[in-house]
């Protein structure tokens, strides 16, 4: 997986493409320097949810969450953790 970071303008922020469906709970480890930062797709679906958020954005975490979870049954995966280093 390639992780590459992206000046918005204000701010710049790291992306990676692509997640399957049945990594969306993969918890991944982005390296810079000496500081390491976990993060998963399920930390901001769960951000999402408790922020009390607009009803489409509670409804699309749900059905994030819902999709992860058919994913892994059907895949039969379990939870990973994978290490990405930065420059």
């Amino acid at each position: 997986m390639h992780v590459r970071p992206v000046d918005s303008g204000e701010l710049v922020y790291f992306e990676l493409q692509n997640i399957a469906a049945n990594q969306l709970d993969t918890q991944y480890v982005l390296k810079i320097g000496e500081s390491e930062y976990r993060y998963s797709v399920m930390i901001y679906v769960k951000r999402l949810l408790d922020s009390g958020s607009d009803e489409k954005f509670i409804e699309l975490g749900k059905a994030t969450y819902l999709f992860n979870e058919e994913a892994n049954t059907y895949l039969k995966c379990d939870q990973q953790i994978l290490y990405l280093k930065v420059f």
